[in-house]
């Protein structure tokens, strides 16, 4: 047991140590030896849980395959709903202090009605960004659908769905640095949403 924390405190020392020593390279990183020490603690309390916590992730790892292998679809949906939000967050530059986090609230764009694309390269770009949240409301509402739900339900579902996505990846992009919030990401994600979905729901009639 003292010889695992001692490996694992060894380990995580070095790692956050040629962290800070790549972020002094960086003239918006600052390194810093509480973040080693952090780091370090950090690594030992892992350590230390991890015999506890193992076993609770491989029973959930387990009901989640069973979940995935009887829900085709769900597990489709979920997994193009997480593919969108890590493609609307790219590249994950997150702001590093408070006055980045200030500048991103007055970059803020609280218009509820973007910009459309002005020629076919825009358009395509853009149903290229929703074509995950797309496929994965289409998956929802087929899901919905052979389980036992009206059209117009599982319409609503996925529309739901797309919604809420939208929502919480514009709130999470206030924290990036090369995103900026958009009010009309919202509606906009609902509508990708919905188109995607309405296309599964007619094909199915």
């Amino acid at each position: 047991k003292r010889a695992s924390l001692l490996r694992a405190a060894l380990l995580g020392a070095l790692v956050s140590f040629t962290a800070e020593i790549v972020q002094t390279l960086s003239a918006l990183r600052m390194a810093s030896w509480i973040d080693v020490g952090m780091n370090t603690l950090g690594a030992m309390l892992g350590a230390w849980a991890a015999p506890a916590f193992l076993p609770l992730l491989g029973r959930s790892a387990m009901r989640i395959r069973q979940s995935f292998s009887s829900r085709p679809l769900m597990a489709m949906a979920v997994v193009m709903s997480l593919m969108w939000i890590l493609i609307s967050l790219a590249p994950f530059d997150f702001v590093p202090n408070t006055v980045e986090l200030h500048d991103r609230f007055l970059a803020a764009n609280w218009r509820p009605a973007g910009t459309l694309p002005s020629d076919a390269f825009g358009v395509l770009a853009a149903l290229a960004r929703s074509s995950p949240l797309m496929i994965a409301c289409a998956c929802l509402a087929l899901a919905r659908i052979t389980g036992g739900w009206t059209r117009i339900d599982a319409l609503f579902s996925a529309a739901k769905h797309a919604f809420l996505l939208g929502a919480v990846v514009e709130v999470i992009q206030i924290f990036v640095v090369s995103q900026t919030f958009e009010l009309s990401g919202i509606p906009e994600a609902c509508l990708a949403g919905t188109a995607g979905a309405g296309l599964t729901v007619m094909a199915t009639r």
